[in-house]
Order: C-alpha cells, then structure tokens, then sequence
C-alpha cells in the first residue's frame, strides 16, 4: 500500500507497552507512526511537530483522585492534547491508562475500580446506539479481551458504549473519532510475556474466584489469572482480540486525513 501522508503519534507511557499490533495495523494502512517516550520532563513530542492522530497507550500509572499522579503537571499536559485534538476532530484512541487519559480529558470520572482484573474476560458489545453499531459491524457477539487494571471510568456525556462486562458497564466507548479502551487490544505473545515476567509478583497466587480486599476504604474483588491460564491457547485468543483489532482500529484509522493536523 502506497504511504500514507499523515502522521499518527503515540504516547508511550513505559517501555513495557509499546504499540504492539496498533503498529502492524497501521503499516498495513500505510501509516507511519512517531513514538514519543513519555517521560515527567518531556511529557508531549517537541514543539512544532504536528499530528494527523493521537495514541495514548497503557503504563503503570493510576489516575483515579487518590492516585499521586492524579493532578501532577505532566499528566494535566497529556489532558490538555487531548482536548486539543478532540476540538479539531483529530482521531484519538486510548488503552488502559490511555482510555483513562480520554475519560478525563472530557470530564468524566476515573476511579479505583470495585475489581481488579489480571487475564482474560468476557466483554458484551453494544449495538444499540448508532455510532457503536457502526464500530462493531460485523464483530462477535461473544469475545474476550485481556485486562490487567484496578482502575475504571464512566461514560462521557454524549457517548456510547461499545463493551460492558459483569465487571464493568463500560469496558469502552466511542465519541466521534475518540475511542477509549479500558482492555488492552495492542498486546501480543511478546508483551503479555513481558508483563508476565515483570509483574511477576501480581500473578504469582492466581485467584479466579473473586477475593475481597479494602483498599483506600473501598472494598473491592481481585480476579487474577496466573500464567498457565493467561497463556493457555495463547495463539488463538490473540488471533481472536487482533479480528477485533483489525475492525477497531481500521475504522478509527479511516478518520485520518493527511490535510487536518493539529500544531504541537
């Protein structure tokens, strides 16, 4: 495929979570990527670069009101770019912490959810209002999408729900070329081995019968697969999430255009 003239950006947040397939999908599109390693000091790409789409992909980090980071000025500039592109209709799409980044950005809540998740999950599409019908053209009404996050958000005022789960009524969702993913669709068998082996420690005693803990006065149930179960026909589960992938990130990618660019 003949290259495409517009740049995508993506934010990355540890060197643990990198684009992964997003990066595939894109070459594919003919899209070039430019990854900006977020750091405190250099939180943005430098100035006068310019952008044609905004990634924000997942990290360590929280960003519900208790959380450190919740306030701290190089997150408050991750928000202000995205605000940025939403009001010039630039294409924005976030995972994990990412999604999280998007929710607050347009002003909805980011809190400590009442599940921890490690593995994979069942999620339910939403096909009722008509911008999720359209995402999820031709997507399963059964799949699974890997999680590995305590944290949640609600949905934006003028929104729609693209996944609820018995966990979470909203895994995802969609507000004009904003997509917004509490899962992870970029993993694949290198990352998720990677975050095996650094994370050692958060799935070294699997509980898949929720367990109830208090944490910061909040009671909530930690659901965590261990490594066989996660990596149990890893093949075919990856091959299943990047399907969706393909459909998600394809649409999301059609809403680049070369000519309308935001200025950093």
């Amino acid at each position: 495929m003949a290259q495409h003239a517009a740049t995508i950006y993506v934010l990355q947040h540890s060197p643990l979570h990198p684009p992964g397939y997003f990066l595939e999908v894109a070459m594919r599109h003919g899209i070039s990527l430019r990854v900006h390693e977020v750091s405190q000091q250099r939180p943005l790409p430098a100035q006068g670069e310019s952008l044609a789409g905004l990634v924000l992909l997942g990290g360590p980090g929280e960003l519900h009101p208790q959380a450190p980071a919740h306030n701290a000025p190089w997150i408050q500039r991750e928000i202000e770019l995205i605000r940025r592109a939403m009001a010039v209709d630039i294409p924005v799409l976030g995972h994990g912490l990412g999604g999280e980044l998007i929710a607050a950005a347009l002003g909805t809540g980011v809190m400590r959810s009442t599940v921890k998740r490690i593995g994979w999950f069942e999620a339910q599409p939403l096909r009722e209002a008509a911008p999720a019908a359209e995402w999820l053209e031709g997507v399963d009404d059964w799949l699974e999408m890997f999680q590995w996050h305590e944290q949640a958000f609600d949905l934006p005022v003028g929104a729609s729900r693209l996944f609820r789960s018995q966990w979470n009524p909203t895994e995802a969702f969609v507000l004009g070329n904003a997509l917004a993913l509490q899962g992870h669709l970029e993993v694949d068998d290198r990352i998720i081995k990677g975050w095996l082996a650094e994370y050692a420690d958060q799935v070294s005693q699997p509980r898949e019968d929720p367990t109830i803990h208090t944490k910061l006065n909040i009671n909530w149930e930690e659901i965590v697969q261990g490594p066989e179960a996660i990596l149990s026909n890893l093949e075919g589960r990856l091959r299943r999430l990047h399907r969706l992938a393909d459909q998600l990130y394809g649409r999301w990618l059609q809403a680049v255009e070369p000519g309308r660019t935001l200025a950093l």
